[in-house]
């Protein structure tokens, strides 16, 4: 396993929201100062490096150092924004995203009840982070896609950012869906096929609204859920 390099980490579950904060993180080096002409899914590797897989180099070499995982927290994660989105829609997200890009033939509910890939691990995850790092930000999915200003401001400050906030407003327009989707669908991705669209929907509760149609499902996820009170807390009487 890679050894974690200084700076701060930006954790999460695969497809919670990880990509969209990276962006704006990579936007607001960008307005501070404008190292590249867009930030897309090409750039974005140079900006804010996956841990494990990082790009031959990264920029804003004079901005603090950012780095990407979907890893559990182990030692070296001291300091670490972990973002988290409502399980059902997380887990209705990674379905599709492991049916489309990776082509492997799951259900729903094959997925929802995976020990690998789904509710437990979606838990275990979040756990890892919020019993164990010393120094976390927890983001949600939610409160950005509700309210981005004063999250970005918090990610701004975390992570010793200085910004004005037209930076922080240039830089949540510049990390839009749309943005974004538009990114995706012109330029494509340096990472990932090609028959994938990476950009679905962005919405918050679909996949609430398709796992709690199966009762069974729905109290798998919160059996899990309510392992983990200070997630529970946050979702237990999760409505869209």
């Amino acid at each position: 396993m890679t050894s974690p390099p200084p700076g701060v980490v930006v954790a999460s579950f695969p497809k919670s929201g990880s990509t969209w904060v990276r962006f704006l993180v990579a936007n607001l080096f960008n307005e501070v100062s404008r190292e590249v002409e867009a930030v897309d899914f090409h750039t974005i590797h140079e900006i804010v490096p996956e841990i494990g897989r990082p790009d031959d180099r990264r920029l804003f070499r004079d901005r603090p150092a950012v780095w990407k995982t979907h890893d559990e927290w182990r030692k070296g994660f001291d300091r670490a924004v972990l973002v988290l989105r409502n399980p059902w829609d997380t887990l209705l997200s990674f379905h599709h995203y492991m049916t489309g890009e990776w082509g492997r033939e799951a259900t729903l509910a094959d997925v929802v009840t995976s020990g690998k890939h789904g509710a437990s691990a979606v838990v275990r995850h979040a756990a890892s982070y919020l019993d164990r790092c010393p120094d976390l930000l927890v983001l949600t999915y939610e409160a950005l896609h509700a309210s981005p200003r004063p999250e970005v401001r918090r990610l701004a400050d975390f992570i010793g950012l200085d910004v004005t906030d037209d930076q922080v407003a240039a830089a949540i327009a510049g990390s839009s869906f749309d943005a974004m989707r538009e990114s995706e669908a012109t330029k494509g991705r340096k990472y990932g096929g090609t028959g994938f669209r990476f950009m679905r929907q962005g919405a918050v509760g679909e996949g609430y609204a398709a796992i709690s149609l199966d009762p069974a499902l729905d109290r798998h996820v919160r059996r899990e859920l309510a392992k983990c009170p200070a997630l529970d807390d946050l979702y237990a009487t999760f409505t869209p």
